[in-house]
């Protein structure tokens, strides 16, 4: 835990003062992509030996390390998914990003599909207009 505690912690709270942020916002974007990675490798067909390869790190990640190393009071590695449908195929779940990356901030950035800032109803018009972009087949 020493090189999260001395190393990893240190820098992403540099970072993240640098830009008047708080830690947690890029604590719970490395969760939340953890938390993609494990649903990729369960869901997309893998073999079991692959599988086992994802989860070993995130479970060492997830019950080994205390949220006081991250300075936060819950392990970020130990996400909640939640998902929403694929906007072209129905059938099809994606996973809900665990906080906003703010890239609606840039200029002419938007709220991506899967922010969970993003309201129901928006999301609706979202895929409306991405049904619409989509190329014909």
């Amino acid at each position: 835990m020493g090189f999260l505690s001395e190393a990893v912690t240190p820098v992403v709270e540099t970072i993240v003062d640098a830009e008047g942020q708080k830690p947690e916002l890029v604590w719970q974007q490395f969760g939340g992509l953890i938390g993609m990675l494990l649903d990729l490798a369960e869901n997309g067909g893998y073999p079991e030996a692959l599988i086992r390869n994802v989860r070993y790190p995130i479970k060492l990640l997830s019950e080994s390390v205390a949220p006081e190393v991250f300075h936060t009071r819950r392990n970020p590695f130990t996400p909640k998914l939640r998902y929403v449908e694929n906007p072209c195929k129905p059938e099809e779940r994606w996973v809900m990003r665990s906080s906003c990356c703010h890239y609606d901030c840039r200029v002419d950035g938007e709220k991506c599909y899967v922010c969970p800032k993003l309201t129901p109803e928006e999301r609706v018009v979202m895929k409306e207009r991405l049904l619409l972009l989509r190329p014909k087949e």
